[in-house]
């Protein structure tokens, strides 16, 4: 599995990997669960600021109880969630923006999910 790192800059990519860009796949590669570690790594961010966000609702994931008897929680997030606050925090044209969207949609497996993000789409439109 091909690797990168977040010193690769988006726009030093050749035009073909535009359409990979919105999926972050020249990012985070296949990997479907991130430590607040890898997220860290990938992003050039701290891990105070990754647990920050987490700690405040800002990202979600699961919480493992790593050793037992409550001594060390630790932290993975869903792929979908590392790249709604890639998202969140990019500044990219509305273009780029609707696919990173789409490509959140195109990831998501269960029915029920698709149809309460459809109707808070329904929701959220109402009230613009």
């Amino acid at each position: 599995m091909p690797t990168a790192t977040a010193t690769i800059e988006p726009a030093a990519r050749p035009a073909k990997a535009a359409g990979r860009q919105m999926t972050f796949e020249w990012l985070l590669g296949e990997q479907q669960m991130f430590s607040i570690l890898d997220i860290a790594r990938l992003t050039n961010m701290s891990c105070q600021f990754w647990e920050d966000a987490y700690d405040a609702g800002t990202i979600s994931g699961h919480r493992f109880n790593g050793r037992g008897a409550g001594k060390r929680w630790t932290k993975r997030i869903p792929r979908e969630y590392v790249v709604a606050a890639l998202i969140e925090s990019a500044d990219y044209d509305m273009e780029m923006r609707r696919g990173l969207i789409f490509s959140i949609i195109d990831n998501i497996r269960s029915k029920q999910e698709l149809l309460e993000l459809a109707a808070h789409a329904r929701e959220r439109a109402g009230k613009l």
